[in-house]
C-alpha cells in the first residue's frame, strides 16, 4: 500500500472535520449554530483586523456582524470592522451564485469595502506609482512606473479559479495578493477575505467556518517567516503550513462546537425548569462562551423583537441564570455563579 502524504492526509482530516461540523449544526438545529457562527466570525473578524494593526474587541466584532451599534470601540477601528464583514458579506452572497467569478471587479469591489473610510486607500482602485513588493517570478510582472501590470492580476485570477486543490488556491490567492501588493492599502485584508471565500464557496459552508485568521494571529512572526522563504523561492512550506493550520484549527472549531451543543442542550432543559422560553438558553449559552449579552444579540441570536428580548433578559436575571451589568443603553448581562461550571468546561475545551 503506498503511503499518502502527509499533505494529503491533513486535508482529508480538515474536510472529515467540515463534514462532521455540518452534520452537528444539522443536529442541534439553526438556533444553536446561527449563534455559534455568528460568535466564530466575530472571533474570526477581530483576528483580521489585529494583523492589520487594528484593537477591537470580539464583543465590537459581533456588534459589526450583527449590524449593530459599536461598544467600546473607536469610531476608525469600527469602521475597518464593518467594511471587512461587508466585504465577507458581499462573498458570502456572490458565491452562491454559479457564474460569479473571482475576477478584476469583485477584488476591487472588496478592496473598496474594506477601505472606503481609510484616508489614502485609494479604495476601488489598483495602485499607481507605488513600487511592488519583492517579485522574484516571471509569471509576474511591474509597470515601468512601479505599478502591478495586468498580466500579473490576470495571473492571479486564473489560480484563483484553477482545478488545484481549494487548500492550495486558497493559500496561492493569499500569497501573491500579499507579494503584488495590488493596492495602496487593506491588501492584507483582501488577501485573507479572499482566501476565506475561496475555502467557503468550495465547501459550501459559512465563511466563519474554514477562516483561520484567530490560528494565524497567534502565530503571525511564523507566518511572516514563511512568506520570506516563498519570495525567494522556497514556497512548499508556505503551502504545507496552510494545510496544517486548516486541519488544526478545524479540529479546534469542532471540538468547541461539540461542547458548545452539550451545553445548550442541558440549558434547554435548565430553562424549561424555570417555566421559560427555550430561547432564552441562547442568552445563557453566549455568556458561557464569554461574551456579554446585550438586547442587540440577544435579539439578534433569537430572532425576536428588542421589547421581547429585553423581557426574556429580565426572566433570566429574576429566575437567578443571569446577572445585569450597568444601566440603560450600557447593560450587559452574565451567567449567575451557579452556572460558572458551564463556563470552566467551555474554556478548558477551547484551550486546548
Amino acid at each position: 500500500m503506498v503511503k499518502m502524504p502527509p499533505t494529503d492526509q491533513l486535508v482529508k482530516k480538515f474536510e472529515r472535520s467540515i463534514h462532521v461540523f455540518v452534520q452537528l449544526c444539522e443536529q442541534a438545529g439553526p438556533e444553536w449554530s446561527g449563534l455559534f457562527i455568528r460568535i466564530l466570525r466575530a472571533r474570526a473578524l477581530r483576528s483580521s483586523l489585529a494583523l492589520s494593526g487594528f484593537e477591537v474587541s470580539v464583543q465590537d466584532a459581533l456588534a459589526a456582524v450583527d449590524n449593530e451599534d459599536p461598544i467600546d470601540c473607536d469610531k476608525a477601528s469600527f469602521q475597518a470592522l464593518a467594511g471587512y464583514q461587508s466585504a465577507i458579506s458581499f462573498l458570502l452572497t456572490r458565491c452562491k451564485s454559479s457564474d460569479f467569478r473571482f475576477n478584476k471587479e469583485a477584488l476591487l469591489a472588496v478592496q473598496f469595502m474594506i477601505c472606503e473610510h481609510e484616508k489614502g486607500a485609494h479604495a476601488g482602485s489598483f495602485r499607481i506609482g507605488a513600487r511592488s513588493s519583492a517579485i522574484h517570478s516571471d509569471d509576474y510582472s511591474s509597470g515601468p512606473d512601479g505599478g502591478v501590470h495586468d498580466t500579473g492580476r490576470d495571473k492571479l485570477l486564473l489560480d484563483v479559479s484553477s482545478d488545484e486543490p481549494a487548500i492550495g488556491r486558497a493559500a496561492r490567492a493569499r500569497h501573491d495578493i500579499l507579494r503584488l501588493r495590488p493596492f495602496s492599502r487593506g491588501n492584507g485584508r483582501v488577501a485573507r477575505c479572499l482566501h476565506t471565500a475561496i475555502l467557503s464557496r468550495h465547501y459550501g459552508v459559512d465563511p466563519a467556518v474554514v477562516s483561520i485568521d484567530e490560528y494565524i494571529a497567534q502565530n503571525a512572526p511564523y507566518v511572516r517567516e514563511l512568506f520570506n522563504l516563498a519570495l525567494i523561492g522556497h514556497a512548499t512550506a508556505w503551502f504545507e503550513y496552510f494545510v496544517e493550520a486548516h486541519a488544526r484549527h478545524m479540529q479546534r472549531v469542532l471540538r468547541e462546537a461539540t461542547e458548545s451543543a452539550r451545553i445548550h442542550e442541558k440549558l434547554l432543559g435548565l430553562v424549561a425548569t424555570k417555566g421559560l422560553p427555550a430561547r432564552g438558553a441562547l442568552a445563557l449559552l453566549q455568556s458561557i462562551m464569554g461574551l456579554d449579552v446585550r438586547n442587540s444579540s440577544y435579539k439578534n441570536s433569537a430572532d425576536i423583537s428588542i421589547n421581547l428580548a429585553s423581557r426574556d433578559l429580565k426572566s433570566l436575571v429574576d429566575a437567578r441564570l443571569l446577572v445585569a451589568k450597568g444601566d440603560k443603553r450600557g447593560r450587559s448581562y452574565q451567567v449567575a455563579d451557579d452556572l460558572l461550571g458551564y463556563c470552566r468546561e467551555y474554556r478548558k475545551v477551547s484551550r486546548e
